[in-house]
């Protein structure tokens, strides 16, 4: 494919050129014309905190979002985030009044530790 490079005179013939092509690592961004090349622009990298929601694409840049911080005490993260996936957060677990209590409370890779409470005896009480 070409566009018109230069503009035809009265004494010379229009100058076509050929369409610029964007690499594998650029995508464009001007499309072009009869009479304009495209434009290209190189694709970004995600860069710390952030993963890649969406990859450059020929026409679309690529998309990056903030990685997700877990709520501490409320969310522990299951999964940390990468160059392509977000971090999992997954819901402490909760004990069970009277049948369990917490040994450990839910806090960064770790979930609420529960453990299961003795039953009395009919000759104890608590």
């Amino acid at each position: 494919d070409e566009y018109e490079a230069v503009a035809p005179t009265p004494s010379a013939d229009r100058t076509c050129a050929a369409l610029l092509r964007c690499s594998d690592t650029e995508f464009e961004t001007l499309a072009p014309t009869n009479t304009s090349d495209r434009e290209c622009s190189p694709c970004s990298v995600c860069g710390d905190d952030t993963f890649e929601a969406a990859a450059c694409t020929a026409t679309n840049d690529t998309v990056c979002t903030a990685c997700a911080v877990c709520e501490p005490f409320v969310e522990f993260r299951n999964a940390s985030c990468t160059a392509t996936r977000d971090t999992e957060c997954l819901a402490c677990r909760t004990c069970t009044p009277g049948v369990e209590y917490r040994r450990n409370r839910c806090f960064g890779e770790e979930d609420t530790e529960c453990l299961t409470c003795t039953v009395c005896g009919d000759d104890e009480y608590a």
